[in-house]
């Protein structure tokens, strides 16, 4: 992109409400960056700002202070800005003191020591919903690892995290980040790239996917692209048969996954009452297409299960002369949605009922 036209947005930013600028592979130089995130930061109306796939190795300061005084900015993706461990930090240092900031790419940068550590503080800090981090490789420091895990583990805003390398993980780090995942309250969605817990580099695995199977707060779970066997599958089977768990999408862009395994996997899906999106590479699987079309009612019968009956609900309260607030019919609407058994819907009948 020419400097002049980088100008000619910075100045049209002053007047103009704009909300939202995707600037990806514009191959946008230091000079023109300044101009853009000094409009920015001046001029707040961008709420969502996308650079990724820039070169952004000498802006890191700009981008701190752009992300220190603008009040509005809420997404800020930088993946594969071939950012440094001390454009990380910096950049991790800004974000940690942001209060509006929602959402941080930061995937397929060079983090190092500092840049963990940079971003352990903003877990501990910022309010930030959604990082994605994902081939980002490990710190060479341990410990330093470690401290991520554990402000991951206590932090209560995050809800959605990407990340994974394809660089084995160790014994230590593997319990590390399962203690995190599992003991975590607020994640919601979790995205899994490349070999985060399949390629330990030591021997024994039978807790490798401990942290996220257990985790029956998660609503989503994507493994995208990842060599998915037999403990991962039999670590999914796991969670989808467990009646406390709230997951209702699952995208498994996998593979590795024997015939057993495959069998046991297809019928989970089938009786699980819960799930309602799913994305598999069924080509690359041994599945009939009586199968595919087994797991397709099931997810279309998991669809209208809960719609069914929250409109149920609201006829036979509207039968008894009573007339939900509008909070109720919301917090209704979100027990249904929460409901994997006909058990745990009459208890939400029964309690509404109470509560009227």
């Amino acid at each position: 992109m020419e400097q002049a036209h980088i100008e000619e947005l910075a100045k049209m930013l002053e007047t103009a409400h704009v909300s939202a600028l995707d600037l990806g592979l514009c191959h946008i130089g230091r000079q023109q960056l300044q101009a853009l995130c000094t409009a920015i930061a001046c001029h707040g109306s961008v709420a969502s700002l996308q650079l990724r796939d820039n070169n952004c190795s000498e802006s890191a300061s700009t981008i701190a202070l752009m992300i220190e005084q603008c009040t509005t900015l809420t997404a800020l993706d930088l993946e594969r800005c071939q950012l440094d461990e001390l454009g990380i930090e910096i950049i991790g240092t800004a974000s940690s003191s942001n209060r509006t900031l929602q959402k941080l790419g930061l995937g397929v940068n060079k983090w190092g020591n500092k840049g963990w550590s940079a971003m352990t503080n903003v877990l501990k800090n910022s309010s930030l919903l959604d990082l994605r981090m994902d081939s980002v490789k490990l710190p060479p420091d341990n410990a330093v690892f470690a401290d991520f895990c554990k402000a991951l583990e206590i932090n209560t805003t995050l809800e959605r995290l990407a990340f994974g390398h394809d660089a084995a993980l160790s014994s230590d780090q593997t319990d590390c980040l399962n203690q995190a995942l599992e003991r975590n309250t607020g994640l919601a969605h979790l995205e899994m790239w490349y070999q985060p817990f399949s390629s330990v580099s030591v021997s024994g695995t039978e807790s490798v996917h401990k942290g996220w199977s257990n985790n029956c707060g998660l609503k989503s779970v994507s493994f995208v692209p990842i060599h998915f066997g037999k403990d991962g599958c039999n670590a999914l089977i796991s969670l989808l048969k467990n009646d406390k768990s709230h997951l209702v999408s699952l995208e498994l862009w996998a593979n590795h996954i024997d015939e057993g395994g495959l069998r046991e996997l297809q019928a989970a899906i089938i009786n699980n009452r819960n799930l309602k999106n799913l994305e598999i590479n069924w080509k690359d699987l041994p599945v009939s297409i009586d199968g595919i079309g087994a797991i397709d009612q099931a997810l279309v019968r998991n669809r209208g299960l809960h719609v069914a009956a929250g409109q149920a609900v609201r006829h036979l309260s509207s039968r008894a002369g009573l007339t939900l607030p509008h909070d109720m019919a919301i917090e209704l609407g979100q027990a249904f949605r929460n409901c994997t058994t006909g058990s745990t819907m009459t208890a939400v009948v029964e309690a509404l009922f109470v509560k009227v």
